[in-house]
């Protein structure tokens, strides 16, 4: 069940360096948070397990739509910048479902853009609002507490914020469990319980996020459905059976979810950093 969408009309503006967080690292978890880093926004993902599990537990089966087509105009670009700068450059495109992980995702996370802000083995459990008056400490991903740095207000320009339509809405804290590499591994070996896993006591303070899993029933969401600033940009799980062009018109109907998003972010209708190598 994909989370409820908030009214087209409704205005979302975030300027730039916004945080926000994306939730989901399968292809188009990977797109989300490459388009808002190009924009310059301040992004962090968050998977719960590994970085496209889905479509590497498919292994080599053959990928369902053509391999140009496994990725976007942007992710292109950074594919290129990243083997530029490697000492043996290399153009594979997938074949393969563990390819299109292998080939694509993973070294889209390596990139300048995404690297050290994909955060895996990190499960989402709740998410709440958090008044900007309040203050909480920041997560151990790195991004900043939600605070304020303006002055005590009296209570009557409290009473005449309280009254404002144009109020900024609260930022979302974000309640996850993690687990390290080591120990999602030896957990895998022995076949236990991660006994390791715990839920994290500080949450991640961001501004907007974007849900990009369709596992997002999962979620305690502890804040009004539909909320401002939250977005879902899944697109349906794509079953062993689907053919080549339902996989592909799904993952491009996610593109085209992401550039709604962004374009309502920076209230730029007309932005489409696709535009014009993007297809269908």
């Amino acid at each position: 069940m994909p989370l409820p969408e908030i009214d087209a009309n409704v205005p979302c503006p975030l300027e730039t360096p916004g945080r926000i967080a994306v939730i989901g690292g399968g292809p188009l978890g990977i797109e989300a948070a490459l388009y808002g880093r190009f924009l310059g926004y301040d992004v962090v993902l968050l998977e719960a397990k590994q970085v496209g599990h889905a479509w590497l537990a498919r292994g080599d089966e053959p990928l369902p739509m053509l391999p140009d087509r496994s990725h976007s105009p942007l992710a292109a670009q950074a594919l290129a910048a990243q083997r530029a700068a490697s000492p043996e450059p290399t153009a594979a495109l997938p074949i393969t479902c563990a390819g299109w992980v292998n080939e694509i995702l993973l070294p889209l996370t390596q990139s300048d853009l995404l690297s050290g802000r994909v955060l895996t083995g990190h499960q989402v459990t709740r998410v709440e609002h958090v008044a900007l008056e309040e203050t909480l400490p920041a997560a151990d991903s790195g991004l900043p507490s939600a605070q304020t740095n303006d002055p005590p207000k009296a209570d009557d320009d409290q009473a005449d914020d309280d009254d404002d339509p144009d109020e900024v809405p609260p930022d979302f804290a974000i309640f996850y469990t993690a687990e390290s590499d080591d120990d999602a591994a030896e957990a895998e070996k022995s076949g236990l319980p991660n006994q390791a896993e715990a839920a994290s006591a500080q949450p991640m303070i961001v501004e907007s996020i974007l849900v990009a899993t369709t596992a997002s029933q999962a979620i305690d969401w502890q804040c009004p459905l539909p909320a401002e600033y939250l977005f879902d940009v899944s697109a349906p799980s794509v079953g062993k059976t689907a053919v080549q062009a339902d996989a592909e018109a799904q993952f491009f109907e996610g593109l085209k979810r992401i550039v709604g998003v962004y374009a309502r972010l920076t209230e730029r209708p007309d932005l489409d950093l696709y535009r014009p190598a993007r297809l269908g």
